[in-house]
């Protein structure tokens, strides 16, 4: 009868250190996802640099593009992007996935003020995962290529 509550016990430590370690990996995964990666820029002469090491010097001509898609509708995201202070913001589609784009208009409206943002239409933004209005708000938003 002992040998069975031992081997009940490692069976339930094993386990218990067996969801610790998937606990540990969601975190370290949710952290990375949420982590702006570095960026690379180019000047006009071809030369690369890490947005990080150009921060508060005077390179000119420099162009700084951000492409962001399966957007998550924050003000973190948006405050991230406005500290590129990008001269292009790219929406890559799946903007904010809720039934309509409000959200996502308001959060990041002062780059459509500022002509510095273009956007495709993603599956989640159209009839395929989303709905009509969706698509809609969509193609007034990002403009329309159909005539």
């Amino acid at each position: 009868m002992s040998y069975n509550v031992i081997n009940e016990n490692r069976k339930q430590k094993t386990l218990q250190y067996i969801i610790y370690f998937i606990f540990f990996l969601i975190m370290v995964y949710t952290i990375w996802i949420l982590t702006a990666h570095s960026q690379n820029v180019t000047d006009k002469s071809n030369t690369n640099y890490s947005t990080s090491t150009i921060r508060g010097t005077a390179i000119a001509n420099i162009t700084v593009i951000d492409a962001v898609g399966d957007i998550e509708c924050s003000s973190k995201l948006r405050d991230k992007i406005m500290l590129d202070n990008p001269t292009l913001f790219v929406v890559l589609g799946d903007m904010c996935y809720q039934r309509d784009l409000t959200n996502f208009t308001i959060t990041f409206s002062e780059f459509k003020k500022a002509n510095t943002f273009e956007c495709v239409i993603g599956n989640h933004d159209s009839e395929e995962n989303g709905n009509s209005k969706i698509l809609r708000q969509a193609l007034d938003y990002c403009g329309s290529l159909v005539s």
